[in-house]
């Protein structure tokens, strides 16, 4: 890898599950000054690319601002993927409870322990 271009891969699974789940990113400077690269996002035969490529049209028009609309995807992503983490513990949460409430009810009817 050269200073022109960075990459990164992360398997999501943890230890001993089966199948695969990975994020990979490239990002490249090529000979003509130009950003190409690409987010994706496996799980099992399921491939996800997001171009991170720059094209001249939006450098013309946004040539002093750092900001451009590939990195507004990144951290459009990172804020969704923020929001989906706590709305998926708050439903492990709920889920917990309302397995504990069904199971007590479930106590009631058959009046023994039910575990």
């Amino acid at each position: 890898m050269t200073k022109n271009h960075r990459a990164g891969k992360r398997f999501l699974n943890e230890d001993g599950y089966q199948g695969l789940a990975a994020l990979g990113w490239d990002i490249v400077v090529n000979r003509d000054c130009f950003i190409e690269g690409e987010i994706r996002i496996a799980d099992c035969n399921r491939v996800i690319y997001l171009n991170l490529s720059d094209d001249w049209d939006n450098r013309k028009a946004e040539k002093d601002d750092v900001r451009s609309n590939n990195l507004a995807k990144i951290e459009k992503m990172i804020e969704e993927l923020t929001l989906c983490r706590d709305a998926y513990i708050a439903s492990i949460k709920q889920s917990k409870r309302q397995a504990k409430k069904l199971r007590k009810e479930m106590k009631k009817q058959k009046g023994g322990s039910v575990n």
